[in-house]
């Protein structure tokens, strides 16, 4: 069996998309741009053969959104392999070069087209300022959210290593809103001369998208966690799932 052409080489690269990170982030992706290209991009693009559009997740984990409960992993999984995305698991990449992602211990995989949702990291000027810093250049704070060893200094948002039951939480907008509030306070209890309080972070829920119509799962916390599986949403279930998730953040 032959080599295949070099404008077949190619063709395949161009037609193969790969995510680096099974987070919400890749998730929510990998599901919009297989309906893209299996729904509108196939009646626009006539002359392009869909069926050869690769859609491939790359997580390091052994399970996608590995935040979740182990019910709505599963069915995440599930769902991405019935729209036809490849789920690659404990992938490890060590490079992403022009046209190939080198992986460890697996094949390589040759692409134009690389979206990296594998996480960010924070701002260099805490690794410049002297203080020490954890994975992702993030700052270990206490629980009153400043730095150790500096009661003058709060650290707050994505720079924040904040460490609650055990778990540090994660880099989301809900975290950075709520620590810059409680560390304002703070400032102001310093300034009055009183004891500066423990942080303590309220989880108002999430919610995953798996491509426009699906959803996967809605979470609240309300004194325990609970899990609001929702069906698929198509026309008139629409308006009831907007309004579903507005109340929660009422």
């Amino acid at each position: 069996m032959g080599c295949p052409e070099p404008g077949e080489v190619r063709r395949k690269a161009l037609l193969t998309f790969v995510i680096v990170g099974g987070g919400a982030t890749g998730v929510e992706y990998a599901g919009a741009l297989s309906e893209l290209v299996r729904g509108p991009l196939v009646r626009d693009y006539r002359t392009i053969d869909f069926r050869d559009v690769r859609i491939i997740i790359l997580e390091a984990a052994d399970s996608l959104v590995a935040n979740m409960p182990t019910s709505v992993c599963l069915y995440t999984l599930e769902r991405l392999k019935r729209m036809g995305v490849d789920v690659h698991l404990g992938a490890k990449v060590l490079e992403v070069a022009p046209d190939t992602v080198i992986l460890s211990g697996q094949d390589n995989i040759s692409t134009r087209t690389v979206v990296w949702t594998a996480g960010v990291k924070g701002e260099p000027i805490a690794n410049l300022s002297g203080l020490a810093t954890e994975r992702g250049g993030r700052v270990p704070v206490l629980p009153t959210l400043q730095a150790p060893g500096h009661p003058e200094i709060y650290v707050v948002g994505d720079m924040a290593s904040i460490r609650e039951n055990g778990r540090v939480l994660p880099m989301v907008a809900q975290v950075a809103i709520q620590s810059a509030i409680a560390a304002a306070q703070n400032i102001l209890r310093q300034i009055e001369g009183k004891t500066p309080q423990p942080f303590r972070y309220r989880d108002r829920g999430a919610m995953i998208t798996i491509g426009p119509k699906e959803i996967s799962s809605v979470r609240k916390q309300a004194g325990g966690r609970m899990m609001i599986p929702l069906h698929l949403i198509s026309g008139e279930n629409k308006q009831k799932m907007n309004e579903v998730h507005l109340s929660f953040w009422k």
